[in-house]
């Protein structure tokens, strides 16, 4: 049973964190937590997140929480597992956040959010949940609960610690966090889970800078600095900020790092971020703009077919990876020289009335013939997909058209295949088999050069399907099944915090 009082606000640093608050006693338990009318839990302790029936009350009142299966007893054992750690300073009382942080499916728009194209995203049941609290060490200690691996990341430093292809991740938060804001006057202690099959397209190294980054944001409070208050305003400006974390470049007056590595931009991070149970986020990049959002069709679900070949933004598939990018860049760069424009991207370039694919050949007529073959199949996948095939999709499924919406995704794949060139056997096949079978729709999708691939299905269907999928690709790639992985995953709510006000960290509903 719980006990509810209306209370006034109590003191808070926090400039936008004036709420009137219910303050909460389980006469069970004896724990009391308290949480703010809008529903965004603004002060959450340690011993409260590790008792299960506060932790359950906690989250059946929070509407994004509620909708994520399994997240109360995640909560409680990695409030747990922070306990453990023994980080100095760190008691029951300490102050403590939760982070949800989830996968994202890239439903539509391959490699087209750095050169300033749209995509179609949603997020996933899959995902990482954090517990960080305060405490007296000066860095980030980092439990990882699956892999039962600690790391200790200090404020100086950091990239100086950094011994794994996946910590270059969390060390570059960090170490961004302390150049672009300031370092924290105290330390965080932090455990997390994940789900998220590593490697296998869905964006589990994105998910992990924005769950990393947003536990340094609530406990450290960024937005009191000249930095933060200066340049990052709105969502779409925390979103563009944590992909230039990524790829190490400078974002407005915040200066870059080194980064992961990879030369990609912000959807990810906006799809993690910003996605909508049961919806797929229509987002425009460069500047990142939300453009709208469309239904998934009714009784649908998304399964997943991971093809166990891994795709490691951060070590073999880099090279490949930022030589799609490259070629944007060219492309862009041959046209601007040619015909004297200063188009800033490729999607300012196909959007103006004065473009066309003829024309770009023309304009390619003076480079040696196998690069200008290499820009042309570039610039006209670019094109296609960002100007026909992700429209066209839009209407099919506004109009109920699913198997218009169907074809739209085969042809999109097909062009992956013929002009992108980022597909491997085992996802090529993944889709046509997925298709054989009946679904309304199949791609791969995410960086490429391995990875995973999403079907929609019914509902009703998708369990039955996913085992047939599963059997096709055991007896075609026999030596990948052991590392494959299939489930399947609805759409679920993007990224949240408890303990901190949404406001503050920029995680509005709209940009």
């Amino acid at each position: 049973m719980v006990r509810k009082e209306f209370s006034l606000p109590w003191p808070s640093r926090r400039r936008s964190s004036e709420f009137w608050r219910i303050s909460c006693l389980n006469e069970v338990s004896g724990e009391r937590f308290r949480f703010n009318m809008t529903g965004y839990f603004d002060h959450l302790d340690l011993a409260s997140l590790s008792n299960t029936t506060v932790v359950r009350e906690i989250v059946e009142r929070d509407q994004r929480a509620s909708q994520v299966p399994g997240i109360v007893s995640r909560i409680t054992e990695l409030a747990g597992l922070v306990s453990s750690l023994n980080s100095p300073g760190v008691t029951d009382d300490s102050r403590a956040v939760v982070v949800y942080a989830p996968g994202r499916i890239e439903v539509l728009g391959k490699h087209t959010d750095y050169a300033g194209g749209s995509s179609l995203t949603c997020a996933v049941n899959h995902s990482f949940v954090f517990v960080a609290v305060v405490s007296d060490e000066p860095g980030v200690r980092m439990q990882d609960m699956v892999l039962s691996s600690s790391d200790f990341l200090p404020y100086e430093n950091t990239q100086d610690t950094v011994r794994s292809s996946w910590l270059s991740y969390p060390a570059s938060v960090v170490e961004r966090f302390v150049v672009n804001f300031k370092s924290p006057d105290k330390g965080i202690s932090l455990a997390f889970s994940n789900t998220i099959p590593r490697a296998s397209g869905m964006s589990s190294s994105s998910a992990l800078i924005v769950g990393i980054y947003l536990c340094m944001a609530a406990l450290a409070e960024p937005e009191l600095t000249p930095g933060f208050a200066e340049h990052l305003l709105t969502g779409a400006d925390l979103a563009d900020y944590l992909g230039s974390v990524e790829n190490g470049y400078d974002f407005k007056g915040l200066v870059g790092r080194a980064g992961v590595g990879t030369q990609g931009g912000a959807q990810d991070h906006t799809a993690v971020l910003f996605s909508e149970m049961g919806k797929l986020g229509y987002f425009g990049y460069r500047p990142l703009r939300r453009l709208g959002s469309v239904a998934l069709p009714d009784d649908s679900v998304f399964i997943i077919g991971s093809s166990g070949v891994r795709a490691r933004k951060s070590q073999g598939a880099r090279e490949l990876y930022n030589n799609a990018v490259a070629l944007a860049t060219e492309s862009l760069s041959r046209w601007n020289q040619a015909t004297g424009t200063r188009f800033e991207t490729l999607g300012d370039l196909v959007s103006d009335s004065g473009f066309s694919l003829g024309q770009f050949r023309e304009v390619m007529t003076d480079v040696e013939l196998s690069q200008a073959k290499a820009l042309t199949r570039r610039m006209r996948h670019f094109y296609e997909e960002t100007e026909s095939i992700i429209p066209s999709a839009i209407q099919a499924l506004r109009t109920g058209n699913v198997e218009q919406f169907g074809l739209e995704v085969d042809r999109s794949q097909e062009l992956t295949d013929s002009l992108l060139g980022n597909l491997v056997p085992e996802t090529r096949f993944l889709a046509k088999s997925a298709r054989k079978l009946g679904v309304l729709a199949s791609s791969a999708f995410g960086a490429g050069f391995g990875g995973s691939v999403w079907a929609l299905a019914p509902r009703q269907d998708a369990d039955r399907i996913m085992r047939e999928w599963m059997a096709d690709y055991g007896q075609s790639f026999p030596d990948r099944i052991r590392h494959a992985r299939f489930f399947v995953d609805p759409t679920g709510p993007g990224a949240f915090v408890m303990g901190s006000a949404a406001d503050t960290l920029l995680l509005q509903p709209k940009f």
